[in-house]
């Protein structure tokens, strides 16, 4: 952890040195000991060698999820490694892919670390009980949580809000981990039900796993009384790669664990551009993960943050390609920019945006009560404010949404096949 923890404060120029010689490190490997990237390598021509500097990344093939669907275990394991020996997680297959992926131990320890480092920037303490929010509960303890630190009190994702409150209530967390679309329903009970809550006074909140807009984070830090903070990551590299310190001016990437590139079609995007996110993973050496196609789009920063960390900045993610509106023009449109526009009605409890057709969106709510027409209206128009285009939007209410294996509500999905 000590190693882990020293790592955020390096200078940028050292860190990129570390990233540059982890990244040769686990190519050298993965070329060696994983038939699917000697494969790979081979088709593409190339060898570890070839790979003198980080530009010569884009040399390297990109690795897609259906491979790592198809693949999985033989081709995709290293030498050595058999999965009764390795820690396993599965994906939630919000990409409408369920992977499985294996992890040798030494790399599960270290994203336990970088984990660990993202909760103590914000203010997390050890001994702070935390309130922890999945689709189900892991029974097998982490050694540290026998010692009482950083235990976490798992709350069932897929129970109704008001027992979630319950259970909250029960048990005072300091710190509250959860899913946004989670956190505003159970603000909006709490909103209705002042009294009832007093009691419920977390320290901070995380959010994560879903996207969370800035006026999501503003109700949820006024209904809770505390900061929100975002993280971001995937159970294909350890859960986390990127999250907010306490000066919340975008989320510093783990570059001593993932190598994250931003590109439009292929091609680097210059800093503070939008790019579709190409990552490598930088320590798993039982099952390594290259030029991996996670689907998220993001803005590298080139700001420095004040916290003095040298650990760089993403300004924001805005979601998976299959989040954005495609437009008959050929215009897309950012999830950020829709979900404020029905969200900031009180009655509307939940909804998912899902588009047809380039020309046809239909609106699902899930609303306390009758969901006026007026609201409906409103909604509407604001949505064709924002398309501005010749689309017809269709706005249903419904009793509940379907959401992902692990609990995610999608909130924007796209059907449009763009290509």
């Amino acid at each position: 952890m000590a190693s882990v923890d020293r790592n955020q404060w390096l200078p940028i120029e050292k860190l990129q040195k570390l990233q540059l010689l982890k990244f040769k490190k686990i190519i050298n490997y993965a070329y060696n000991n994983s038939k699917f990237y000697k494969d790979k390598f081979t088709r593409a021509g190339i060898q570890p060698q070839d790979i003198k500097h980080k530009e010569d990344i884009l040399r390297i093939p990109f690795t897609t999820k259906r491979e790592v669907l198809e693949n999985f275990p033989y081709s995709l394991l290293a030498k050595g490694y058999k999965l009764p020996n390795c820690h396993i997680e599965s994906t939630s297959g919000s990409s409408g892919l369920k992977l499985t992926v294996a992890f040798d131990y030494k790399a599960k320890d270290f994203c336990d670390c970088v984990y660990g480092r993202a909760l103590f920037a914000i203010g997390y303490k050890p001994w702070q009980p935390m309130a922890y929010f999945w689709p189900y509960c892991r029974h097998r303890k982490e050694f540290h949580e026998y010692l009482g630190l950083m235990k976490k009190n798992w709350i069932s994702s897929d129970m109704k809000a008001e027992d979630q409150l319950e259970i909250l209530l029960r048990l005072k967390p300091k710190i509250i981990y959860c899913f946004p679309s989670i956190l505003i329903v159970m603000a909006k009970i709490i909103e209705n039900s002042r009294s009832r809550y007093s009691f419920l006074k977390p320290e901070l909140i995380v959010s994560h796993a879903e996207l969370l807009t800035e006026e999501s984070r503003e109700y949820i830090e006024h209904i809770f009384g505390c900061s929100v903070y975002n993280e971001y990551g995937a159970t294909e590299f350890g859960f986390r790669m990127a999250w907010e310190c306490k000066e919340r001016k975008g989320l510093h990437i783990d570059i001593d664990s993932v190598l994250i590139e931003f590109l439009r079609d292929g091609d680097p995007v210059k800093t503070g551009e939008k790019g579709e996110m190409v990552i490598t993973g930088l320590v798993n050496y039982a099952m390594p993960l290259i030029r991996y196609q996670i689907g998220d789009i993001g803005t590298l920063s080139a700001r420095k943050c004040a916290c003095g960390r040298g650990l760089p900045l993403v300004e924001a993610i805005e979601g998976r390609k299959d989040d954005f509106i495609k437009l008959p023009s050929g215009k897309i449109v950012s999830p950020r920019a829709l979900t404020p526009l029905i969200r900031k009605y009180k009655e509307v409890i939940e909804f998912k945006v899902v588009q047809k057709a380039k020309d046809r969106i239909y609106v699902y709510i899930v609303s306390s009560g009758v969901l006026p027409i007026d609201t409906v209206s409103k909604i509407k128009e604001s949505l064709l404010g924002i398309i501005n285009e010749n689309v017809d939007i269709f706005i249903e209410r419904v009793g509940e949404l379907s959401r992902t294996e692990r609990g995610k509500l999608q909130t924007v999905i796209s059907e449009v096949n763009d290509k």
